[in-house]
């Protein structure tokens, strides 16, 4: 997730093979705001080492209030 004007933080790993739901607890929802937006980045197994995004970026999306 990539609040503006912060660096990404991390919310989980998600698989190419199957679906995944990702839980955020409520420190990463207290960060969730219109202004935000959720980006997949290809990373090593068992994600990135520096917990910031180290392959490309392969999809972004805004998010919506509901």
């Amino acid at each position: 997730m990539i609040a503006k004007g912060e660096k990404p933080v991390a919310v989980g790993m998600i698989s190419a093979s199957r679906p995944v739901t990702l839980t955020l607890g409520p420190a990463l929802r207290s960060r969730v705001r219109p202004t935000a937006a959720f980006a997949v980045s290809v990373e090593p197994t068992g994600g990135s080492p520096t917990g910031q995004p180290t392959g490309p970026v392969i999809a972004t999306g805004a998010i919506a209030p509901t």
